[in-house]
């Protein structure tokens, strides 16, 4: 039997820090919603105005909209335009990437 590789070969410095934004992102939204969870439950027992609790809460959702806004940045596709005056130039996906980093 082969040796099971556990890194992947020929994965460019974008694959690795796309990895690391995934699972970074979900533990992030995984402790997000837990604190909230945990949070919210012992505010409610304690708190004599609703006020409080709404706050938090209302701040606990806007986390875990941030997280599912970089996960949707980071999986979904990418589209580069850019319009001055008359010219615009527009690239998709890879092509994307590709003019950004010619940019630079």
């Amino acid at each position: 039997m082969g040796a099971v590789k556990l890194i992947p070969a020929g994965w460019s410095p974008r694959d690795w820090r796309s990895l690391w934004a995934v699972l970074l992102l979900g533990g992030g939204g995984i402790s997000t919603t837990v604190l909230a969870w945990r949070a919210l439950d012992k505010l409610t027992e304690k708190a004599t105005s609703p006020w409080p609790i709404a706050y938090f809460a209302y701040g606990c959702l806007l986390l875990i909209g941030i997280v599912l806004f970089g996960f949707s940045a980071i999986l979904g596709r990418r589209t580069f335009k850019f319009r001055v005056g008359d010219n615009e130039l527009e690239a998709t996906g890879e092509d994307a990437e590709r003019v950004l980093d010619r940019a630079e």
